[in-house]
């Protein structure tokens, strides 16, 4: 395998990977609206929030500002597609700087650097949404390749030269703090490289003072930020909330029967890491590692960290073998990859959960076994269940084939989990009011396409903005609660009745029929009874017009408009004499 092709084919196949139509992401909206109103200078970095009812008396510290205003930019000259292209190619720019951290520690192995990056991408792949983090994922990258140059080397270094070699990652920390507020977790990894250079042996005064000015510097310069010291307070603000953390799909725990790949990488980054990284790397995988196996959104800095260390363990194991081997050990897991374009699924057994860990516990097996019996027939071992992994991670939970050959294409959105036709409804009749009542987990599509113009949503998703106390008001409205007190605040939420009639007014309502059931039990669909209530005669709303969500669930799931009896309504059934009722829509 020449390095030219191992280059292309790790392009490829984060090309593969995060290159697909906007569907399941409600934020990828609202960041490119945020991105909207700065571009045009309608927001600052202080302003009052544009887009809520809730929030519209707060400063918005808007930690991704750079970021949005950048995806903006790349979406007024190329559109969605535009806009989904760049975030593919920022990914697979990350992957190349991993798969030359994966070379630097392994020189002359490029199968075991391509092994361990193709093992680390699918593994990531579950957040490469149109998002600010994926800024994260590529500074860490560059982070971990500067960190073993600038700690890790054992000669004296003048007070000169160590100021030159610190100064790059202050100056990328800048960019940083001002792309995302994970900036953070560089701050995070320098402190816990610093503290590797106390505890290795032997010891070097240069590495240590070297460390200690990098921390100086970057922690100074995590501050360049129109925030100041702000920005790290918002993470900790966030995390702190167990009851938002807890309904964040993200931050639940990564789910290892789904994501095989991360099988192998983390077995063999974690003894690559042991036998040849030095303290502050270590400390750096075990953080990394609690991160990434705790919350889903983080898997892909823990990949990206133990990549390099995975092929350098796998470098003794794949280099003896043919060359034909890595084609012929990966072409398994590519064809069963594909298999997900077929109609109907042809693994059906892979549906139960017991079935797919224990295809986990034979990948581990064979990854254990390239580690405490190396030699060529567990290299040729670990070759087909990485193929197989990739493959089945790539292809399945991901569906990441058939999502990118759609915007191949150009289908670069889906409006089947999004109410695109009653947006295009509101706006064809002129519908306006102060406040549009809706879910917060949908509120991202209404925020791109009517708000602040038209009218302002309840709330959304920025829970460092909104915090939970939205969140937990409109829960109660959809399920009218009686008052209850906050477990994690100890504050009273009113009962729904009050917080309906008096505390909020709302003329007009946008809402789905059904929630959406808890994933152990996939069978309990149940109807919001605001839906139940909003739907009678007399309570004081109108069913103007509703939109079929064709997706998984009852065959009657749909977002439903409903407007408030008035002037409003009565001028839209003088020129409608039925509710409206829309398809699937989808661009």
């Amino acid at each position: 395998m020449c390095l030219l092709s191992a280059l292309l084919a790790v392009f490829m196949l984060a090309l593969v990977t995060s290159l697909f139509p906007i569907e399941d992401s409600d934020d990828d909206w609202w960041h490119l609206k945020a991105g909207k109103l700065l571009w045009e200078g309608q927001i600052g970095w202080y302003s009052p929030d544009a887009f809520t009812d809730t929030a519209r008396d707060k400063v918005w510290v808007n930690h991704e500002w750079l970021a949005e205003v950048l995806f903006y930019v790349t979406y007024l000259k190329g559109g969605l597609l535009g806009a989904n292209l760049a975030k593919s190619l920022i990914i697979a720019l990350t992957f190349l700087v991993v798969f030359r951290n994966s070379m630097h520690l392994n020189p002359h192995s490029i199968r075991s650097s391509f092994l361990a990056v193709a093992l680390a991408i699918p593994t990531s792949q579950f957040t490469f949404y149109l998002r600010p983090p994926i800024w994260t994922f590529f500074f860490l990258a560059l982070y971990h390749h500067l960190l073993r140059s600038q700690l890790q080397e054992d000669r004296d270094l003048s007070l000169s030269q160590i100021v030159r070699r610190t100064m790059p990652c202050a100056f990328l920390m800048v960019l940083w703090a001002n792309l995302h507020g994970g900036a953070i977790l560089g701050c995070v990894v320098v402190f816990l490289m610093a503290c590797g250079c106390l505890l290795d042996r032997p010891y070097s005064q240069s590495a240590v003072i070297s460390a200690i000015s990098l921390a100086a510097l970057v922690g100074v310069a995590s501050l360049i930020n129109p925030y100041g010291f702000q920005l790290h307070l918002l993470t900790f603000e966030v995390m702190s909330e167990k009851w938002l953390t807890e309904r964040i799909f993200e931050l639940a725990p990564t789910r290892i029967d789904l994501v095989w790949s991360l099988v192998p990488l983390f077995i063999l980054g974690a003894w690559g890491c042991y036998k040849e990284g030095k303290w502050g790397e270590r400390l750096v995988f075990l953080f990394l590692a609690w991160q990434g196996l705790s919350h889903i959104r983080h898997l892909p800095l823990l990949a990206i960290w133990a990549a390099p260390y995975a092929a350098r363990v796998l470098a003794p194991l794949l280099s003896p073998l043919p060359r034909a081997s890595m084609v012929l050990g990966l072409i398994p897991g590519a064809l069963f990859g594909a298999s997900s374009l077929l109609p109907d699924f042809p693994w059906g057994a892979l549906n139960d959960p017991a079935i797919r860990y224990f295809c986990v516990g034979l990948i581990a097996l064979a990854s254990l076994w390239t580690v405490l019996i190396p030699n060529r027939m567990a290299g040729f071992a670990l070759l087909a269940v990485s193929g197989l992994a990739i493959g089945y991670v790539v292809g399945f939970p991901g569906q990441r084939v058939e999502r990118f050959l759609r915007v191949i294409q150009g289908q670069a959105w889906s409006g089947r989990l999004f109410p695109d036709k009653l947006c295009d409804f509101i706006e064809e009749k002129d519908l306006k009011a102060p406040v549009l009542f809706c879910r917060e987990t949908g509120a991202g599509y209404l925020i791109w396409r009517l708000a602040p113009e038209r009218m302002r949503v309840f709330s959304c998703t920025r829970f460092d903005l909104q915090g939970a106390e939205p969140v937990k008001e409109i829960e109660s409205m959809l399920w009218q609660l009686p008052s209850w007190t906050d477990p994690d605040t100890g504050r009273m939420i009113p009962a729904w009745d009050q917080l309906w009639d008096q505390k909020y007014h709302f003329d007009i309502v946008l809402l789905e029929k059904y929630s959406i059931p808890d994933p152990g039990n996939p069978g309990s669909w149940k109807i919001f009874r605001l839906w139940e209530l909003l739907s009678k005669p007399d309570s004081g709303f109108v069913r103007v017009a509703g939109e079929a969500i064709p997706a998984i669930g009852p065959k009657d799931r749909q977002f439903g408009l409903f407007l408030r009896k008035g002037d409003q309504l009565s001028h839209l059934m003088s020129v409608l004499p039925q509710p409206a009722w829309f398809e699937e829509s989808t661009e």
